[in-house]
């Protein structure tokens, strides 16, 4: 067997660590709560896979029915109201402060005040000084928590169950993950500003309507499952209401975060009335399990899944010799670790057959326009700061010069990634998951469960999953390799598009 390096000795325990393993082991979950799980362009849900190292989200591999199979969901509700005076500066500053003070202190109320801040700058750097605007800021949000599977409901799915029966171990985590979703936690809200304005300043009974009707038009009843029946106040119309006080017509607007809206609903209102139309909406779909920004999830590693436990008989140790044995708790602790390094060996490989699928479709977009197009400039897909220029030197024949250029070898680009690729792949990912997968004791995978991944022969190599590196086949290692211009401007400028 080879001798572990000092350097790789500290880098298998600072992963140790990181992943906390034996915390895991006995059953304990973790939760979640950065950008990898928060952001608009991934989905979360109950029983899908996910692995903390490389914070991907992969196939969902329980059986999860959001009405019948997750336990009570409890919920934090709050409706509040705010007065602004836009007249001076002072009143701008106070915009969010005020809003946000008077609601609970979670990070979701900053998307409320940030929009409220927002619309009354934008009144009062647009209007003029005779102008004093006067706003009515109501903010309805609710915080859903406890929205958890029901493990004695939920069951593994059928696909990712006959993987399991094959004895197909590795197969499993590499498509359902280290670890399963078993809650989410979600917020939801809605915030209305209601603007009007005077020569003369504040108006007190322009004021006192609309929060007189704005409370009238919250349908407590709701909670107790009753139909509501409108109040008298609902249907004063905003128009009416500001002329009542000889001021103008007032101005509603109305932002929605984490809510869905049924067929024929919408968050519009005209009136007092349609404004109380548009909370009930929202604050029936606010109430729904499954609705709502993501705050956050827990994972459960999948060793702490009962049915996981009984498919692989995880309570019986496995005899590795005549005298020894890896007892049960070991099986699992390595199969959490072990499962995280096949995660993170899966993805270096995922993106960079995706990044060689993008220079290849690169490469035929450039290729479709004429020789004549040569010198036209293309967009770039950095996010352009407001107020600058985001014109880009890049154009058409540059990047296919670039992607097409040969090294000393006579090599395409799109050649050498594929070799360093199949190199990458021949010489570690293959070998490593040869070793997950040996047969011991007549057990499938059990290489994986009687073993760390730093004990065994092919997949000690702790820097071959760090990003950006290659095999290097004189040292019988991986080292860090200079990345080429070529696959940068593929992330800058491709897929083409012409500015």
């Amino acid at each position: 067997a080879r001798t572990m390096k000092i350097g790789n000795v500290l880098l298998v325990i600072a992963t140790i660590v990181r992943t906390d393993p034996v915390r895991s082991s006995i059953g304990d979950s973790r939760v979640i709560s950065s950008d990898r799980v928060t952001s608009k362009d991934v989905t979360p849900a109950i029983g899908r896979g996910y692995s903390v190292d490389t914070g991907n989200i992969l196939a969902t591999c329980l059986n999860v029915n959001m009405l019948t199979d997750v336990t009570q969901t409890s919920f934090d509700y709050d409706y509040t109201w705010s007065e602004i005076n836009s007249s001076n500066k002072t009143g701008v500053d106070a915009a969010t402060t005020s809003v946000s003070s008077r609601g609970s202190t979670g990070r979701g109320w900053l998307r409320s005040s940030s929009w409220v801040r927002n619309q009354v700058e934008q009144d009062y750097y647009t209007s003029s000084t005779d102008t004093h605007y006067q706003y009515v800021v109501t903010v309805m949000k609710m915080d859903k928590y406890h929205i958890s599977g029901d493990e004695s409901r939920m069951d593994i799915t059928t696909a990712a169950r006959t993987v399991l029966e094959q004895l197909n171990i590795v197969a499993f985590f590499k498509s359902c993950g280290p670890n399963y979703m078993r809650s989410i936690r979600r917020s939801s809200e809605v915030v209305a500003s209601f603007r009007y304005h005077s020569i003369s300043g504040r108006s007190e009974s322009t004021s006192s309507s609309i929060i007189s009707s704005t409370f009238n038009s919250v349908n407590y009843s709701l909670w107790s499952g009753k139909t509501s029946t409108s109040s008298s106040n609902t249907s004063v119309e905003l128009a009416q209401t500001a002329s009542n006080s000889h001021e103008e017509t007032v101005v509603l607007r109305i932002a929605a975060f984490g809510v869905t809206l049924r067929s024929g609903q919408a968050l519009i209102a005209r009136d007092f009335g349609e404004y109380k139309n548009v909370m009930d909406a929202a604050f029936v779909s606010m109430t729904h399990p499954a609705v709502g920004d993501v705050v956050s999830v827990e994972i459960m590693p999948w060793v702490a899944n009962i049915n996981f436990q009984v498919a692989l008989t995880l309570d019986n140790p496995i005899r590795t010799g005549p005298d020894d044995n890896t007892p049960a708790f070991m099986r699992r602790f390595n199969l959490i670790v072990n499962a995280e390094h096949v995660a993170r060996m899966d993805d270096i490989v995922q993106k960079r057959t995706q990044m060689i699928g993008k220079v290849s479709k690169c490469i035929r977009r450039l290729n479709f326009y004429p020789r004549d197009f040569n010198s036209r400039k293309l967009k770039s897909n950095a996010e352009c700061t407001p107020g600058e220029t985001c014109d880009s030197s890049m154009t058409i024949g540059i990047l296919k010069a670039a992607l097409v250029a040969v090294d000393d070898n006579d090599t395409y680009l799109v050649d050498r990634m594929a070799r360093r690729l199949n190199e990458y792949v021949r010489n570690y990912f293959a070998p490593c998951m040869s070793d997950m997968a040996e047969v011991v004791s007549g057990v499938s995978a059990g290489g994986m469960q009687t073993k760390h991944w730093s004990d065994m022969t092919h997949c000690q190599e702790m820097s071959c999953v760090f990003p950006s590196v290659d095999w290097v086949a004189a040292s019988r290692t991986c080292r860090a390799t200079t990345v080429e211009t070529g696959t940068t401007l593929v992330e800058s400028y491709c897929y083409p598009v012409l500015q």
